[in-house]
């Protein structure tokens, strides 16, 4: 027996036919008029997510929907050392989506209904050094602040200048404790 035509299956699959009891079609049909039906069978599309490794992200539970979801809010997640931009889409028909993403049966219904992989895209925190020279004089703007990617190293560590004295070095506090190398990575805000 044929798959019955109709003109929209988008949401479902062709299961088979039944009886219209619901039992199982015999092997051999009767000698008398039997009545058919179509069994349809929901399809499931599946949401998944890049980028989001590390980050603290509450709707991650939210993997699948169908032609009969209703709606869901996508929210940001959040990620240490990093601030959330946007959502895009895998297939790029939706690039620039917000930081929460107000998911509903209208916007799959212009979106599309299929299996969808969104992407978190985030930046880099930057972070201002301030150096304090005590004082000291710096050539030019040698001892500007530097703007810094999290855990990278500063770029060039000044050296400034007063009569009568030896610099050295940089310290990571007022206090003059812990010195500060080329080697050190800026990873918070003291």
């Amino acid at each position: 027996i044929p798959q019955p035509e109709v003109d929209d299956v988008t949401w479902y699959t062709f299961g088979g036919w039944t009886l219209a009891n619901g039992d199982a079609v015999p092997s051999t049909m009767p000698d008398t008029d039997v009545q058919l039906k179509a069994q349809w069978e929901k399809i499931w599309y599946t949401i998944t997510y890049q980028w989001v490794e590390d980050a603290t992200f509450v709707d991650s539970d939210f993997t699948e929907y169908s032609v009969d979801f209703i709606s869901r809010t996508i929210h940001a997640p959040s990620k240490v050392w990093y601030t959330f931009l946007w959502w895009s889409d895998l297939e790029w028909d939706v690039t620039w989506m917000p930081k929460t993403i107000p998911l509903t049966n209208a916007w799959f219904q212009e979106h599309g209904f299929k299996n969808r992989t969104f992407i978190a895209n985030w930046e880099i925190n930057h972070y201002t050094v301030t150096f304090n020279t005590n004082g000291w004089t710096c050539d030019g703007d040698t001892c500007a602040d530097q703007t810094i990617d999290y855990n990278n190293t500063i770029d060039t560590l000044p050296t400034p200048t007063k009569a009568n004295h030896t610099f050295e070095g940089w310290y990571k506090e007022p206090g003059l404790v812990n010195k500060w190398t080329a080697e050190d990575k800026v990873t918070s805000i003291s």
